[in-house]
């Protein structure tokens, strides 16, 4: 479910906040984000719950045969969980690096993948691994600090899980010696507190889980708290107003220079307009304004008569047909990819539509 909510959430966010998202670190979260917190519930969970029943049941049985021992096993479990959650709690920011990392590394693999005959033809093989080689040199230096971590806390765990266990043998002992235990108790006292503490010295694995899981969350939720886009209620078009009607339109990205300013525009209809100019200088921007992809920022720009904010989005891009420079082919058959603006068509309305293009 959590996978659907993340891919529903990337069709909802605003095209701008989508454009300062890196689309591999995108699918790093979808990916390995949700595996850890696959993996923390299956596993981590499951050892904490077993812990606490544990502790319970041992707690309870020893009561019955000895306070003063029973006082030391909970000490052990007082002291050896907040030591663990203090000695892992670095690996939150450790985790954190690493994903983001990962997520650095498959964006660059993803732009090689996509430009490999650009990068073949410049011959600029080299460069692209070397590029690649740092980012994911970079995501192993945080693993590597993140498996120190680990195995740090593991050894802290070894010796403070048995540390309990020894002392309460230690006291046992005194106590049968002082005659207030018989040896029988003794044992019972040996075979439950190491069975208690085998699972003490397991601690440091669930809380590194934990910490996991706390910084996949925060990637995870970080994600799904980005802006949505935000529309309006108008569904209808006003057809005896102009298509579209930019009036002194101002836009620029976020640390880049104006792309638009002062900008006008009317178009009727039955009029064709084309937008001519240099590579920058705001011709796509023109049309994801029209589309709704981009608020103005300053100025208004109108399409059949309503200003597009107060658009319903899906129903002004229904007015809307665009012809891209490059043709893109989704996964799947040639007529699913012919139905994606109007999965509605029949097979006639489909073949005309064709025809009229030349498929």
């Amino acid at each position: 479910r959590m996978r659907l909510r993340m891919g529903e959430k990337v069709g909802k966010i605003s095209i701008m906040r989508l454009g300062e998202e890196r689309s591999g670190d995108i699918l790093s979260r979808m990916g390995g984000e949700l595996d850890t917190l696959s993996t923390f519930v299956l596993n981590g969970l499951s050892f904490i719950t077993t812990l606490a029943v544990t502790f319970v049941a041992t707690v309870s049985m020893l009561l019955a045969i000895d306070w003063l021992i029973t006082l030391i096993i909970v000490a052990g479990m007082a002291v050896c969980v907040p030591l663990c959650y203090l000695f892992t709690k670095s690996v939150q920011k450790k985790e954190l690096a690493m994903r983001e990392a990962l997520g650095r590394a498959t964006q660059t693999a993803q732009q090689n993948f996509g430009a490999i005959d650009v990068i073949k033809s410049f011959r600029a093989e080299a460069a692209a691994r070397r590029k690649y080689g740092v980012e994911v040199e970079q995501a192993l230096f945080q693993e590597i600090k993140t498996l120190r971590t680990g195995a740090w806390s593991r050894s802290l765990g070894e010796v403070l899980g048995m540390l309990p266990f020894f002392a309460a043998m230690i006291v046992g002992a005194f106590q049968v010696s002082a005659g207030r235990l018989s040896a029988g108790d003794l044992v019972s006292v040996f075979a439950l507190g190491f069975s208690f503490c085998t699972w003490l010295r397991g601690t440091p694995d669930a809380v590194l889980y934990l910490q996991k899981s706390y910084a996949s969350c925060e990637r995870v939720y970080g994600f799904l708290d980005l802006p949505e886009e935000q529309g309006g209620s108008n569904r209808l078009p006003d057809l005896s107003s102009a298509v579209v009607d930019f009036s002194h339109v101002d836009f620029s990205y976020t640390g880049q220079s104006p792309t638009l300013q002062d900008f006008s525009l009317r178009v009727e209809r039955g009029q064709t307009v084309a937008l001519v100019g240099p590579s920058g200088g705001g011709k796509s921007t023109v049309l994801r304004i029209i589309c709704g992809f981009l608020p103005p920022q300053k100025g208004e720009a109108r399409l059949f008569g309503t200003p597009v904010g107060q658009w319903d989005l899906p129903s002004l891009r229904k007015n809307i047909s665009v012809v891209l420079q490059e043709s893109y082919l989704s996964p799947g058959t040639l007529r699913e990819n012919l139905l994606t603006a109007r999965a509605d068509a029949d097979d006639q309305t489909l073949m005309q539509a064709c025809r009229r293009a030349g498929v």
